[in-house]
């Protein structure tokens, strides 16, 4: 009897309701700080003394990168690579986050020969929005726009993505302010106010706005797109798909945007049916941060572009790549972007 009553007690304490921490999906990179080279790392997540092994790196055409679920409980990212000094870096969750955003970072190691470097602070910060506003970002020392609405198939803040805000410099430690603005009816939709600590701040925000207000019937694929694009699966492709033409990308991303494969989709039907046309894949980034890693990432860009063309059955002949970073005479308004030029024969 005793022994039956024992049974029922551990069995009725471990039916117990447990409480669940919410989990945060994190993706990135991990690169060397000296030549930008991306590290095949492994990542650990620190949490009340406990060391606890989330995942790999993995190969993704041309870079590595990880993708893991942490608990909102975490304190500490670390990030080990052989022969390198291991990051870490804290970590803080501010307000309510859903497990469906994925938050998106990238972190530089040093090798062991080298002097360690600190993580420095960032924000990460991810806004779901039912239509595409402008947002006016207040730091501790400056104050930013973005988010110029639906451009070119892209939103700047695109749902359930976490953007590092800037880029390659640290951001400062205190008071955001956020601001939502709807350009058309020239109004602020909605305003929130947080603080960030030392180390890496992950925030959500989601802007709730009257239906009635948003009348801005954004496609799928902007119009321009769909009236060019080509599937493969066409037959035949009697003219050139375009002459030059800008992808664009998020920030800090070298991602593919749906409308992005839209129109490769078109350039490979054509270059696979005139082997003797090429293309010219050329990529950039704004000029934000160090000249090296803006050149690094508009590398990426361009080798993205150009593995999706190849995957695509394109001959590596018919392709010409090249990646100029930030360094670019005329001026563009979004210079995050791989230009892509017909070449004549």
């Amino acid at each position: 009897m005793y022994s039956y009553l024992l049974l029922w007690v551990f069995a009725f304490h471990n039916a117990l309701p447990v409480q669940v921490s919410n989990t945060v999906h994190i993706a990135g990179t991990c690169y060397d700080l000296k030549d930008a080279e991306n590290l095949k790392v492994k990542v650990y997540a620190l949490s009340k003394n406990q060391k606890m092994y989330l995942t790999e790196s993995e190969q993704n055409g041309v870079y590595c990168a990880f993708n893991a679920h942490i608990s909102d409980t975490t304190e500490f990212l670390s990030f080990e690579y052989p022969g390198y000094h291991t990051a870490t870096v804290a970590v803080h969750f501010i307000g309510k986050l859903s497990s469906k955003t994925k938050f998106s970072f990238a972190m530089a190691m040093v090798s062991q020969d080298s002097t360690p470097i600190s993580t420095g602070n960032q924000v990460v910060l991810c806004i779901n929005a039912p239509a595409p506003f402008d947002y006016e970002i207040k730091s501790p020392k400056s104050v930013g726009t973005f988010g110029t609405g639906y451009y070119d198939g892209v939103y700047w803040f695109k749902p359930n993505i976490g953007h590092t805000l800037g880029h390659d410099n640290e951001a400062p430690v205190g008071e955001y302010t956020v601001k939502a603005i709807d350009k058309t009816e020239k109004k602020i939709v909605q305003q929130e106010t947080f603080v960030t600590k030392s180390g890496f701040n992950f925030k959500e925000i989601n802007i709730e706005y009257p239906k009635k207000s948003v009348a801005l019937n954004v496609p799928n694929i902007a119009p321009e797109v769909e009236k060019k694009v080509i599937t493969p699966s066409v037959p035949a492709v009697q003219s050139l798909p375009f002459e030059t033409r800008n992808l664009y990308f998020e920030l800090s991303s070298y991602e593919l945007t749906a409308n992005n494969k839209a129109v490769l989709d078109s350039v490979a039907a054509f270059l696979n049916q005139h082997s003797n046309q090429k293309i010219a894949i050329t990529g950039y980034a704004e000029n934000i941060g160090s000249r090296e890693k803006n050149l690094t990432l508009s590398e990426f860009r361009t080798k993205t572009v150009a593995t999706y063309l190849l995957q695509k059955g394109v001959p590596s002949q018919q392709i010409e790549t090249a990646w100029k970073g930030a360094d670019v005479a005329e001026k563009v308004g979004k210079n995050r972007r791989v230009l892509l030029q017909i070449l004549p024969q």
